[in-house]
């Protein structure tokens, strides 16, 4: 059986950071959820994100800071960055560097991701690309 922190890995280095979007067959279950209840179930929920950020962060990583599991569960904290190349949130390429951080709760079926609880600091993206005002 693979680790938790192991899968969480994957997610963010083989999925997304070598942008491998068929991995999240693999690696999510079909009718997983996101919690929000306007988001698809499934890798296609994880598909989504990934396309609407990278429609304005092409080089977007991914940096796994620190994976906590125990249970079926695993808590993962990471560092995204970028170049804001691409339209945002309405804002057109600015070229400016993006650094975020976000902390995700997992919940695991066997070796797939069955839960996704994500907290992103969202404002500070926008404001590093001028979305918002700076604090």
């Amino acid at each position: 059986m693979t680790s938790k922190a192991e899968i969480v890995h994957r997610f963010y280095e083989d999925m997304l950071n070598q942008q491998r979007p068929e991995l999240a067959e693999e690696l999510i279950t079909p009718d997983m959820t996101t919690h929000d209840p306007d988001a698809p179930r499934g890798p296609a929920a994880v598909r989504r994100v990934d396309e609407f950020m990278r429609a304005g962060f092409s080089d977007l990583h991914y940096q796994v800071e620190e994976v906590i599991s125990e249970g079926s569960k695993a808590a993962v904290r990471w560092t995204m960055t970028g170049t804001h190349d691409g339209d945002f949130f309405g804002i057109p390429p600015t070229g400016r560097e993006i650094e975020i951080s976000g902390n995700v709760i997992f919940g695991f079926e066997g070796d797939r991701v069955g839960e996704i609880w994500a907290v992103v600091d969202v404002n500070r993206l926008k404001r590093q690309i001028g979305a918002a005002p700076s604090s």
